[in-house]
């Protein structure tokens, strides 16, 4: 245990010391690659930057283009959530059987529901057109 521990301090010391070795030397501004492959080969074949139709640079345009996006979205999985997300069958059990999918096989084991209020048939009364003769 001891051990464990006396590793993991001197693993947090080495990259702590990193971070602060790579804050104090590494003052420069490194260039994208935008700037420094897509920006060079478009001038070479003749089409110099030029600005953007919709510049996100300015203010905060393109925090509300995110805020516009997640709400967009967030309506969107809200709506279709049942559908991303079905019910459990183990909740729906616990629950009852109302919002279940029935199989085709299984149609024929499950009898289909009573309306409220009426009372269950008895264990020997059979249904059909059998029973009208």
């Amino acid at each position: 245990m001891k051990k464990k521990v006396i590793t993991i301090a001197s693993a947090l010391v080495v990259l702590a010391a990193g971070l602060v070795l790579t804050m104090h030397f590494g003052r420069g501004e490194w260039k994208g690659v935008d700037e420094s492959v897509v920006e060079k080969y478009a001038t070479e074949a003749g089409r110099p930057p030029r600005e953007p139709f919709i510049n996100t640079d300015q203010g905060d345009l393109l925090l509300f283009m995110f805020l516009l996006a997640g709400t967009v979205g967030g309506f969107v999985g809200g709506y279709v959530f049942r559908g991303l997300f079905p019910p459990r069958a183990k909740a729906s059990a616990e629950a009852g059987t109302e919002g279940t999918a029935i199989d085709a096989d299984d149609a024929d084991a499950c009898p289909p529901k009573r309306p409220a209020g009426m009372a269950p048939k008895p264990a020997g009364e059979e249904t059909g057109a059998a029973d009208d003769a």
